[in-house]
Order: structure tokens, then C-alpha cells, then sequence
């Protein structure tokens, strides 16, 4: 089984979203938390609402991911029938 063959497009475009933006997204807004109170006086920021709401949006995008895949794991002939699948991807 390839590379290509693991994932179907809509789980590709899942992945890379959350590889190439959310991962992104909440380590730089975890920098800017981190370095606020040297930014603030050097003037590069001055209040820190919207790094505050883009990263809740950004863990519980991911919290979202998580608990979505703990859920697929239910359906199958058994319980946990599908964690198998989940963890090797075949």
C-alpha cells in the first residue's frame, strides 16, 4: 500500500490543514502569549484579544479532531474494532 493509497482526498486536505495551518496557528500565537510582555512596550501589539480567540479557536479545532477520531473508532462490527485501522491506516 502507497502513500497515496492510505488516505482518500478528503482525509489528505484534513491533515494538511491541520499539519501546514492549525499547528502553525496555535505555536504562533502561543509565541506571541509567551513574548507579550516584551511586545507590548516595543509597540508591536497592544492588546491581546485576537490572539486570544484565534488560539481557542485553533484548540478546540484541534480538541474537535481529536474527539472526531475517537468517535470513528465506535463504528465497526465491534467496539473497538476500527483502532487497528486508525493506527496503521490499512
Amino acid at each position: 500500500m502507497s502513500v497515496n493509497e492510505k488516505f482518500n482526498p478528503l482525509q489528505r486536505l484534513g491533515y494538511i490543514g491541520i499539519l501546514f495551518a492549525l499547528v502553525p496557528l496555535k505555536v504562533l500565537t502561543w509565541l506571541v502569549y509567551f513574548l507579550f510582555p516584551e511586545l507590548r512596550p516595543a509597540g508591536i501589539i497592544s492588546h491581546v484579544d485576537i490572539i486570544a480567540l484565534l488560539h481557542t479557536v485553533g484548540a478546540y479545532a484541534l480538541l474537535s479532531f481529536i474527539v472526531i477520531h475517537i468517535y470513528m473508532i465506535t463504528f465497526g462490527k465491534k467496539l473497538a474494532f476500527n483502532i487497528k485501522a486508525m493506527t496503521t491506516g490499512k
